[in-house]
């Protein structure tokens, strides 16, 4: 009997159809322009009723009630001891919870604490291949591959996020034209489409003092913005900016976000956030800072080699091209 292959066919709910759909459109491209040329950030809220403050029009999170998600895509030739991944490209995904470092904030998705996917490859749960009622060959989604039993949520938040990638790189997903061959590309654009500051949408970190700490380096002279929230009795919040220059001395206690920027890019059917994708002119430029936040993309690894060479192979080379945002 013949070796079973996936039955990509065979997955054709909601999500699956969208995640289908954007990979189409990718592959219309032509391969040396199958980069995206920006990362995807979201942020998912753990319970959106809880852990919270208004005051005025602020609303105010915990940080442990946020999770964040980003996606970035790797050229091919990268994995040398992954022959699978190694021949194409790679989205990676992964999941983190903001952190104070050195007293600052950092999103840190290169680390093992995260969940970390490969959304170039279909998310899935268990899949089965039978002949009549005899089973052929059954699969399990594991590793790198999203199950999207279990992860229904980041499924669905990174199908938008990825759509938003493709939207940003390209003309749109309706404007293909007739290359020589006749072939339908999708058209790269000329001039991509402008990309959103992200001070129009990234939510504002807030460090928490102690308050009699913060009265008494403030009875010296100076001023701070600062705010007090009932669900955190007894601490000071200030933003970052001032952290660092009128409390330089005092070490950060906690962290919250003013998610009040956040609202426009909402999606309440996933409660989570899906942000204007963030510019990049290298794909390995995975490391930079948004509005007082390091943000390390990078990849964890040990099977990546950043500065790999791929060698004499003509397709991989055009695969592994500098991204140009």
């Amino acid at each position: 009997m013949r070796n079973a292959s996936f039955p990509f066919h065979h997955f054709d709910s909601p999500l699956h159809r969208e995640w289908k759909h954007d990979r189409a459109i990718r592959q219309r491209a032509p391969r040396n322009n199958t980069g995206r040329g920006c990362v995807g950030l979201a942020l998912m809220w753990r319970n959106v009723d809880a852990d919270f403050e208004c005051q005025g029009d602020r609303i105010y999170y915990a940080n442990d009630n946020l999770a964040w998600l980003c996606l970035r895509d790797i050229p091919a030739g990268h994995f040398p001891g992954y022959p699978a991944r190694n021949r194409r490209e790679v989205s990676l995904a992964g999941t983190a919870v903001a952190s104070l470092h050195h007293g600052m904030p950092k999103l840190e998705f290169a680390t093992p604490a995260g969940e970390i996917w490969d959304f170039a490859k279909m998310p899935y749960a268990t899949a089965e291949v039978r002949r009549s009622t005899h089973l052929v060959k059954r699969w399990k989604a594991c590793g790198d591959t999203l199950n999207s039993d279990e992860y229904p949520r980041e499924f669905a938040v990174l199908n938008r996020l990825s759509a938003a990638m493709t939207r940003q790189a390209y003309y749109g997903d309706n404007v293909p034209r007739r290359g020589r061959t006749g072939r339908a590309i999708l058209r790269r654009a000329k001039f991509p489409a402008l990309f959103v500051p992200p001070r129009q949408w990234f939510p504002t970190p807030l460090l928490a003092f102690r308050e009699a700490e913060v009265r008494a380096v403030l009875a010296k002279g100076g001023y701070a913005t600062r705010i007090s929230l009932k669900m955190r009795p007894g601490l000071i919040f200030v933003p970052v900016y001032t952290a660092a220059t009128a409390l330089a001395g005092l070490a950060a206690l906690d962290l919250i976000w003013d998610v009040s920027a956040v609202e426009p890019f909402v999606q309440p059917d996933v409660e989570a956030a899906v942000f204007p994708p963030l510019a990049c002119r290298r794909w390995d430029e995975l490391r930079f800072n948004v509005r007082d936040v390091d943000v390390d993309a990078g990849v964890h690894d040990v099977r990546f080699e950043p500065n790999v060479s791929i060698g004499h192979d003509k397709e991989l080379a055009q695969k592994s091209m500098s991204i140009s945002a």
